[in-house]
This record gives C-alpha cells, sequence and structure tokens, in this order.
C-alpha cells in the first residue's frame, strides 16, 4: 500500500439513502408512465381511429355516436339521388332509398374499430397510427331490392316468364316458360353499393335467362293436379261443423311452386281461412252471440258464431291432400268449440217476424242512439226513463202511442201534466213501460230519426189479432186563466182549456184469448192565456207634463 492510497471508511446508511432515492425515482417515473397511459386510453376509449374516412368523410377521433350521427347526416342525403344505369341506347336510373338500400352507420362505424376497449399497446397503438379510408356497409332488404331489379327488367323487354300453374276464379290456367333477359342480381348489387356515394353511370348487368320449369312438367301438373283439384267442392268439417266450398272461393289459396324441376302444389293456410269466409259464417276465432236488428225495414237475425280453435297448418295439408283424393273430398279437421250463450235458433224463437206498432213525433233526437235495437224479452220490460237517463215527452208519447196500437202490456205509463195539440189526445206521456203480452214473443223496440228533427218509435214484435182504440169525451173541462205581463220579455201564448180524457183498449191475442178492457186516463192541467200589455205611464211623468 503506497501513501496516496486512503482507505475510506463504508458508510452504511449513505448507501441505503442512495438506493432509496433510485427506488423513488423509478416509481415516480412507474407513476407518470401509467397515468399517461390511462389517459391515453381515456381518450381514445369507444372512438374512431385518428385519421379515418368513410367514403371521404373524416370520422377520426369522434365517439362511436358522433361518427354515425356525422356520416347520416352527409351521406344518407345521396341514397335519395338515382344511380343511373345504361343498356344500349336507354338509360335506366335506380333511386337506392327507393330500392330498399339502407347505409349500415353503426356496423361501418364498428368495424373502423370504434367498439374496442383499448387497454392493450397495439389497440392504443391502431387508434393513434391505424386510421384509413373505408368503404360504408349497407343493409339491404331483399324483397325491395329484387322488386325494383324487377322493374328494370320490364323496361328493359324481352322478360323471361317461368313455366307455373296459375289459379283463379276457380280454373287453372298453365303459364309456359320462356327464354328473356333480366338483371344479374349480384353484379347489380355490387354496383349499386359502388356507386351508392359516387353517381358516375354503369352498365345494367344483363343476363340470359332460361325457364326452370319445361313445358312438358306444365302439362303434366295440370293433368295430374291442377285440373282435378278445381273439378269440384271440397266438403270441409271442423269440429263438427260442416261447410262446402266451391273451387271459385279456394283457388286462389292455391299455388305451385318448382321443387327439382317439379311443379308442387302449395296451399296457403291462412288465405284460405280467408277466401272461405262466405260460407263460414257460423265459424270464427271467438264465439258471438246471434243478435236481431232491423235492416232494410225489416228484422234481420245475425247468425251466432262458434269459436273455433285449430291448427291453419294442419287444415293446408289435410285440404291439399283433399285436392289430389279423387270423389271422397272431404276435410275433417279436429277443433276446439266454443259455443255462444245465445244461439241463432235462439233468437228466432223469439217471435220477431214484423212491426206491430209504430208513431212519429217531433223532437227527441239527441236520445235517440239509446232507443235503437232494443230487445225484450219474455218476461223483461223497458222503462223508459231508465234506459234514457231522463224523461222525454216526444218520446215518451212516440213509445205510448206505438204500444197502445201494438197491443204490448204496459205495466206503467207517467201522463203528460199539460195537453199539447200538435200530439194525439189521451196519448201523450213523459215516461211509459212496455213489455211482451204474457205467452207471446219478445220485443224490439227501434227508433229512427226523419230529417232534421222526425223520429219514428216503432215495435217490432209477433202479431196479435186485433187492436180497437177508442176516445172517450173531454171531461171536467176547466177554461184557462189569464195572466197580463208588462216586461219587455213577454212572450204571448194562447191558453189552452185543462180536461181529462179516457183511452180505451180492446186486445183480442188469438182467436180464443181476449184480454180485459183496459184503460188509460190523461189529466190534463189548464195552461194560462198569456197577454203582452204597455207598462202604464208613473205618477211623476203625469204630474211633470
Amino acid at each position: 500500500m503506497s501513501f496516496f492510497d486512503e482507505v475510506v471508511p463504508e458508510d452504511p446508511g449513505r448507501e441505503r439513502s442512495a438506493r432509496r432515492r433510485v427506488w423513488l425515482v423509478l416509481g415516480l417515473l412507474v407513476l407518470l408512465a401509467a397515468a399517461a397511459y390511462v389517459a391515453l386510453h381515456r381518450h381514445a376509449v369507444d372512438r374512431v381511429p385518428l385519421g379515418t374516412t368513410v367514403e371521404g368523410v373524416p370520422v377520426g377521433g369522434l365517439t362511436a355516436d358522433a361518427a354515425v350521427h356525422r356520416l347520416a347526416g352527409r351521406l344518407d342525403p345521396a341514397l335519395e339521388t338515382p344511380i343511373t344505369f345504361v343498356h344500349g341506347d336507354r338509360t335506366l336510373p335506380l333511386v337506392p332509398a327507393r330500392a330498399g338500400v339502407a347505409a349500415d352507420w353503426a356496423g361501418t362505424v364498428a368495424a373502423a374499430g370504434a367498439g374496442a376497449d383499448r387497454w392493450s399497446p397495439k389497440d392504443l397503438w391502431d387508434f393513434y397510427t391505424g386510421g384509413r379510408d373505408l368503404t360504408a356497409r349497407f343493409d339491404i332488404d331483399p324483397q325491395r331490392f329484387a322488386n325494383a331489379l324487377d322493374g328494370l327488367t320490364r323496361q328493359i323487354g324481352r322478360t323471361a316468364i317461368e313455366g307455373t300453374v296459375e289459379f283463379h276464379d276457380g280454373t287453372a290456367r298453365p303459364v309456359f316458360g320462356r327464354t328473356g333477359l333480366a338483371v344479374n342480381h349480384a353484379k347489380a348489387q355490387a354496383i349499386v353499393q359502388r356507386l351508392a356515394f359516387d353517381h358516375h353511370r354503369a352498365e345494367l348487368p344483363i343476363a340470359v335467362r332460361h325457364p326452370y320449369i319445361s313445358r312438358a312438367e306444365v302439362r303434366r301438373a295440370m293433368t295430374q293436379f291442377a285440373r282435378p283439384a278445381m273439378a269440384a267442392p271440397v266438403r270441409l268439417v271442423i269440429g263438427g261443423h260442416a261447410v262446402m266450398a266451391s273451387p271459385r272461393l279456394f283457388g286462389d289459396a292455391i299455388s305451385m311452386i318448382p321443387q327439382r324441376g317439379r311443379l308442387v302444389p302449395l296451399v296457403n293456410g291462412s288465405e284460405l281461412v280467408q277466401d272461405l269466409r262466405p260460407v263460414m259464417r257460423t265459424l270464427g276465432p271467438r264465439p258471438r252471440d246471434a243478435s236481431v236488428e232491423i235492416r232494410d225495414g225489416r228484422p234481420h237475425v245475425t247468425p251466432a258464431v262458434y269459436g273455433a280453435s285449430y291448427d291453419i297448418d294442419e287444415l293446408a295439408s289435410l285440404f291439399s291432400k283433399a285436392l289430389r283424393s279423387g270423389d271422397d273430398r272431404v276435410v275433417r279437421l279436429h277443433a276446439a268449440i266454443t259455443a255462444p250463450r245465445r244461439t241463432t235458433a235462439d233468437v228466432r224463437a223469439l217471435g220477431i217476424r214484423q212491426r206491430v206498432g209504430s208513431f212519429t213525433v217531433t223532437g227527441g233526437t239527441a236520445l235517440l242512439p239509446r232507443l235503437e235495437n232494443v230487445l225484450i224479452r219474455p218476461g223483461d220490460s223497458l222503462h223508459l226513463a231508465d234506459r234514457l237517463g231522463t224523461s222525454s215527452r216526444p218520446l215518451g208519447t212516440a213509445l205510448f202511442a206505438a204500444a197502445l196500437r201494438a197491443g204490448v202490456a204496459i205495466p206503467s205509463w207517467t201522463a203528460s201534466s199539460a195537453f199539447d195539440d200538435s200530439l194525439p189526445v189521451g196519448m201523450q206521456a213523459t215516461d211509459v213501460t212496455v213489455a211482451p203480452q204474457p205467452g207471446r214473443g219478445a220485443l224490439l223496440v227501434d227508433a229512427r230519426q226523419h230529417g232534421a228533427d222526425r223520429v219514428t218509435v216503432s215495435i217490432w214484435s209477433t202479431p196479435v189479432r186485433r187492436v180497437t182504440l177508442g176516445v172517450g169525451a173531454r171531461r171536467q173541462v176547466s177554461a184557462p186563466s189569464v195572466v197580463e205581463s208588462h216586461k219587455r220579455s213577454c212572450v204571448p201564448r194562447r191558453g189552452v182549456p185543462g180536461f181529462i180524457v179516457t183511452v180505451h183498449r180492446r186486445v183480442v191475442v188469438e182467436r180464443d184469448n181476449r184480454l180485459a178492457p183496459e184503460k188509460y186516463v190523461s189529466t190534463y192541467a189548464p195552461v194560462s192565456t198569456i197577454r203582452c200589455v204597455p207598462r202604464p205611464p208613473s205618477t211623476s211623468t203625469a204630474s211633470s207634463g
């Protein structure tokens, strides 16, 4: 050891302090890096990679919703502009939006990478450096697009015809195929997607189309199925209810579809049910009670409907088999039947056959809807005030007079307190109760409006043999009083005497069934005469003069 070599003793505390500083710096750097990574992630999550464009529209850095909104606002109007196809010397426009072509902006933005969670370094790198120019994705309605191309095909002319058999109005007609021109759907779709936002002209892709079904197959289908199917009606038995369906009804529900070069019959069950409605008036999806109403001036019974629940696909299958079965054309279909509460026979047994009484008055039109087609069964009655919710002299008088003439039972009635010379004497009422005669059929009360304010109330039932009405003489006649009025609002009125009158009725229900004579007494109070006279001059005015 030389003189200059000095031995420095080690300081453990200083060395530990230095190491702690190094670890602290490293920890701070790691925290800063983590914070920066989190910040980069938060900025990039659910956003489109920077520098991305779709059909030339910049969407980089936008959230997915904002990108969809921008693309829809700028590019969707272009789908309303027609693409021009050229065929020979003809131009054929096609509007993408009307052809069922719509841009799938949500799918386009998702394909651009807007849905990544951006936690991995690769995802972050792709966001900040992976921007590119993308094309739009489309959502195309196949049926609407095919219909639009078929329209272009018809404009070309020389369209191809597929061999088939058509059923209409109870007959079968052969349609023989023919070779023709048609638009190539796959190539046309590719052109539309390419030019949807860049409206250049394009040559219409044309293909030669040959019929799939031969003429011989059409003849075979006519001979073996079509003509026999339309040769006779089919008897349909659903849950015990039988109906007869003619070819004129079920023909439209039958079609023949191509399958491996053959024509195969197909029965559309839903359409068959619709076509058979004229002969299935008493069967429906839900039960409905029979009813009676006045139609075209006579009582009309609407038949009851039995609710039938069955499998429509099974109906179509059995019907198709019956069309091939030759003479035994019967379809027996299992169904769950729900009977109505009131059958057609029940309603016909009510005995509502003809109009037995009617009367026409002026007024009461506001309450008219409550008195249309009101059915009163034997043992029940109709209380007019309860039915209308109030009393009514026009309708009460009309119903009372009609009931008197019809010979029906009148358990109670309320006479009008004042006589109206425009209405029949002794038959004026504000309320009345009517009911069927014991042992007779039901009643149907119906009110109809004529003109502005004329109302006819009619009663329909089983008629009695004879009704005799008589109005007695007026008794206890009292003269009206005279009232003078000086009011400026005075309206003069002619007085009406008060009196009592009796209406006699005799009803012969049948030859040997005469009801007891009935009396209906009306008491009319006198109505005062009102005279309008000038006001006399006051005393102060006379003195001043």
